[in-house]
């Protein structure tokens, strides 16, 4: 440094003498032109220039030498010194002046910038990243420090002598190749990522970008690139990609195990990635075996054949129970110098230096540990750590839910067994044949391996005596020899189960205290744990039922509670065999009551309460009768006459139940026996009146009456449609409700006679009631007027009148529906206290047909011609209009298919019966009437033909329907069934 200071001084006089020179040499021939301040300042400009590169001494020579110059060249008295002039010594000072103060401020500008030079050459050589420069042959021109520190190479041995693929490692060289032309041609590469090879051969990553230095032809020169150390960011980029292994070996075991396979294979499939996650040499499940002394290894890989699933460690002085009994993950640095335990493997003759093992928990306790084991010496991260914690977590998660569902499928078993026992009770007829099924059905329905049933005998010993058993036994009962006394052979679980009525439950047999007499035995023959259930009969033991299972704390609350149950059913069972015989008794006494009410009620309904008529031209009758018993003493009774009248029995029997009912059908008998009768006597067959019905059948049954102690009420009515009038015999009765279209007046119309039975040799009176069309008649019972609210308040008469008068538009049908609303209101009960009866009748128009015949076929199918012939022929000949012969042809085919009916199921086929047909004509429709002896039918008990099945029959109902506009069925007044089929003479209303 001090040569170069001399040579630059030296350079800076010689700069100063030939500047001076120059300047004099241009200035002097042009003395006359110039003037003196023009002169000065071209000297001072040669000071400033010598004082800004030399420095103040070389300025100070040429400040000397100028003045000098200036002096003798250019003031007056030129080529002179004229130092007395004050000229010069101003010129001089001047000179001087910008001699030092630019030469002070060259030098220190000069300093600083030496220091900043140095500064950046620090900052280039120490920067936090690499830098350095290629020429274009790639070969090191520039290096700083921190590059060369990371390559490990002094300067001497990179600049000038390698080139950067030297440095490259083989993967590299390739992506050099491609880039380092791009960069010369380009101007600039960013972000390319190299390993380079340090002198003692480790590997460094390196980020690089770098820019081209061209000369003034663009031509490459060298590059300019920063290298940055990629070491740690590798380092974090391998821990990332190490956790995220280990989190999707975490999450796919996970998965493993929500697809539920067993519990072995899932245990399998974790030893197998935890060791290859881990490269451990050795992974294993240690179980917790019953007792907590010992573990077995259950899973496990790098083992030998034949340990995995047999080889067992003491608790003690292992790894595995200094883990579960720490409750925290265990890491094993070297095995050689561990001295809390000793790592399985090495208990087991396997070589291991290194190990970390983690506790497998449950909710209830640990199932045991899973560790990992190195041959070599290694340091478990904290990320290996969790996750092996994590996948112990998985597998105790599933474990649980394994148990979880071992023990929904015993109590599911058990709830098989307590539901297929209870149909087994229901079921039972003999005890001992119970006790055999129950015992038989725990075990093959709830899978346990031995179930017995035990009785308490009170004999000195208070054996318990086995009545019933099933399952594996090789005489285990036989020499159980168990009492419920309190000794040794009562103290066992079934003794103080009925010595103290408490269930008892023996979650493991091996080591459970109170089984000592009896261990040995009930080992030998697979049983670990058992049960049993006290049998009780009004709260006392009288047995047990006990039940042993293959498998250790078999019998979860859920379970006890469905074996408890089936216990507490069998002990109800058992005491209600010992009374079956007399409950059955009873029963079959009952039963026969049942049927008796049951005939009497189906015998009523027939016999007593028929259908209404619903063939009589200009009549709508609807009836209704509610029984208060299921027999009622109340019936009604309709005969219908040719000559367009109908008669009507209401009548009430005193009393209720079957002894009415038959007294009801009593009473009908004789009257149809005195109508008959009367009938018979009367000249041309003209009806009898009422009264003389009401007489004749009375003194027939009169007397029988009185002796019974028992009377009947009843209105016997005519309803004559030709006379217009209404012949009533009220005899006791409540009379009958009259409401009179034209005005509105609604009545109530009594007679006065006395009920039947009452006094012998009675003479009937009747009373006649004129009516026109739309007039309606009620005949009821007391037990609509009687029928009583909560408060004891009678319905009365008034409400009925008041509800009649209301209602009287309607259809009867609707009529008695209104009325059984209004009184079930009013008592606020659908079962009323006394039999409920009415009967409505609706009096229309008097129709007189346009033309009737009759005739007579027999039950044969060939007949059928004849009732299809006598069908059209009548249609034809109807005066004014006759049937349309599409409604003829539909009327003809409804006949034909009732008559078929009829011959088919009504009289079954038999050939030799008469079926009587019936033709009527009126202005608005025609009617056929099917009159027969055959059985009755009922067609809101047939079902509709399945159109599919094409059965050979089964259509009838179905066309007779759909031919005709109305069809119904009904008992005739000569006690024959009727089929009636209308067909209305237009479409009108169809």
């Amino acid at each position: 440094m001090p040569i170069d200071i001399r040579q630059a001084r030296g350079a800076g006089y010689w700069a100063a003498i030939l500047g001076i020179a120059a300047a004099t040499t241009a200035l002097a021939p042009l003395h006359g032109t110039l003037n003196n301040t023009t002169v000065a300042l071209a000297y001072l400009l040669v000071v400033l220039f010598v004082a800004a590169v030399w420095g103040s001494r070389p300025a100070m020579a040429a400040s000397v030498l100028g003045v000098l110059c200036f002096n003798f060249f250019f003031l007056p008295p030129i080529y002179s010194f004229t130092i007395e002039d004050s000229q010069n010594w101003v010129a001089l000072t001047a000179f001087l002046v910008t001699a030092l103060t630019a030469g002070h401020l060259s030098d220190r500008i000069r300093r600083r910038a030496a220091v900043t030079a140095e500064e950046i050459r620090d900052l280039y050589n120490h920067a936090p990243c690499g830098y350095h420069s290629l020429d274009k042959n790639g070969v090191f021109v520039r290096i700083n420090d921190t590059e060369l520190e990371w390559l490990g190479y002094a300067r001497e041995e990179v600049i000038g002598k390698l080139k950067f693929p030297d440095l490259l490692a083989p993967g590299s060289l390739g992506a050099f190749e491609h880039e380092f032309p791009q960069l010369k041609t380009g101007g600039a590469v960013r972000d390319i990522q190299f390993d380079l090879v340090r002198k003692d051969g480790a590997v460094l990553p390196v980020l690089l970008s770098a820019t081209a230095i061209t000369d003034s032809d663009g031509n490459y020169v060298m590059s300019r690139s920063v290298v940055y150390d990629m070491s740690e960011r590798k380092r974090a980029e391998d821990q990332v990609r190490r956790l995220a292994l280990l989190q999707s070996e975490t999450a796919g075991l996970g998965q493993a195990a929500l697809r539920g396979p067993p519990l072995q294979e899932l245990l399998n499939t974790a030893v197998t990635r935890v060791a290859l996650a881990l490269g451990v040499d050795y992974c294993n499940v240690a179980e917790l075996l019953p007792g907590g002394d010992e573990f077995l290894l259950r899973a496990g890989v790098g083992w030998k054949d034949g340990v995995v699933g047999r080889a067992t460690v003491k608790s003690s002085g292992s790894q595995a129970g200094y883990t579960v009994l720490s409750e925290h993950p265990v890491i094993v640095e070297d095995a050689a110098t561990e001295a809390r335990f000793v790592p399985m493997p090495r208990q087991l003759g396997e070589d291991v230096v290194s190990a970390i093992s983690v506790v497998i928990s449950t909710v209830e306790g640990p199932y045991g540990a899973l560790g990992a084991h190195s041959r070599q010496r290694r340091t478990f991260t904290q990320d290996e750590v969790n996750f092996l914690q994590a996948v112990a977590n998985v597998l105790g998660m599933a474990i649980e839910r394994r148990r979880d569902e071992e023990r929904l499928a015993r109590a599911n078993r058990a709830h098989r067994a307590l539901s297929t026992s209870n149909q087994a009770l229901v079921r039972a007829a003999e005890e001992s044949t119970l006790l055999r099924q129950i015992c038989r059905i725990i075990v093959d329905q709830a899978g346990y391996r031995l179930c017995w049933v035990g009785y308490a005998e009170q004999d000195a010993a208070r054996t318990v005596r086995p009545v019933a058993q099933a399952g594996f036994d090789e005489g285990y009962l036989e020499l159980a020899n168990i009492s419920w006394a309190d000794s040794e052979r009562g103290r066992g679980p079934t003794g103080t189960c009925i010595r103290t009525c408490q269930t008892q439950i023996t979650k493991n047999i091996a080591a459970d205290p109170r089984l000592a007499p009896w261990r040995a035995e009930a080992l030998r023959r697979g049983y670990a744990s058992s049960i049993a259930i006290p049998l009780t009969a009004e709260g006392k033991p009288f047995g047990a039922l006990t039940i042993y299972s293959a498998e250790s704390n078999a019998f979860g609350d859920e379970e006890v509670g469905l074996l408890t149950e089936l216990a507490g059913d069998l002990g109800y069972g058992i005491v209600s065999l010992r009374t079956q015989v007399e409950r059955k008794r009873a029963e079959a006494e009952e039963a026969a009551r049942e049927r008796e009410v049951a005939i009497g009620f189906k015998i009523q309904r027939m016999l007593l309460l028929p259908e209404p008529p619903r063939d009589v031209p200009g009549l709508r009758v609807a009836a209704l009768s509610i029984p208060s018993h299921r027999i009622a003493g109340d019936f009604y009774e309709f005969f219908t006459h040719q000559d367009q009248s109908l008669d009507v029995i209401v009548a009430d029997v005193m009393g209720k139940g079957i002894p009415a009912a038959l007294l009801g059908a009593a009473t009908k008998s004789h009257f149809m026996e005195a109508l008959c009768h009367l009938m018979a006597l009367s000249p041309a067959g003209a009806l009898p009146e009422p009264r003389e019905v009401v007489t004749l059948a009375h003194a027939d049954m009169g007397e029988h009456l009185i002796e019974l102690e028992s009377f009947v009420t009843l209105c016997y009515a005519r309803v004559d449609l030709i006379r217009r009038r209404l012949d009533l015999v009220d005899c006791g009765h409540t009379g009958v409700v009259h409401v009179r279209n034209g005005t509105g007046l609604c009545e109530l119309v009594h007679g006065d006679n006395l009920p039947l039975g009452i006094r012998e040799g009675e003479i009937y009176d009747q009373i006649t009631i004129p009516f026109e069309a739309g007039d309606v008649f009620l005949f009821f019972s007391d037990g609509i007027t009687e029928a009583s609210n909560d408060t004891g308040e009678l319905f009365g008469a008034d409400r009925l009148l008041g509800c009649v008068r209301t209602n009287a538009k309607l259809a009867p049908e609707a009529l008695i529906g209104a009325i059984r609303a209004a009184v079930v209101g009013f008592t606020g009960s659908d079962q009323p206290d006394d039999d409920l009866t009415c009967v409505a009748i609706e009096v229309g128009e008097r129709q007189r047909p346009l033309m009737r015949q009759e005739m007579e076929i027999r039950s044969d199918l060939q007949d059928l011609g004849l009732a299809r012939e006598f069908v059209r022929s009548f249609c034809c000949a109807i005066p004014g209009s006759p049937l349309d012969q599409d409604r003829a042809a539909e009327l003809e085919l409804a006949v034909n298919e009732a008559a078929s009916n009829v011959m088919k199921h009504a009289y079954h086929g038999r050939t030799d019966q008469r079926i009587h047909l019936e033709a009527e004509a009126f202005p608005d429709q025609v009617t056929v009437r099917l009159h027969h002896l055959g059985d009755s039918f009922d067609p809101a008990a047939a079902a509709p033909p399945a159109i599919e099945a094409l059965p050979e029959s089964g259509f009838g109902l179905y066309l007779i329907t759909r031919s005709v506009d109305e069809v119904r069925y009904y008992r005739d007044e000569r006690g024959g069934n009727c089929i009636a089929l209308i067909k209305r003479r237009s479409s009108q209303g169809a």
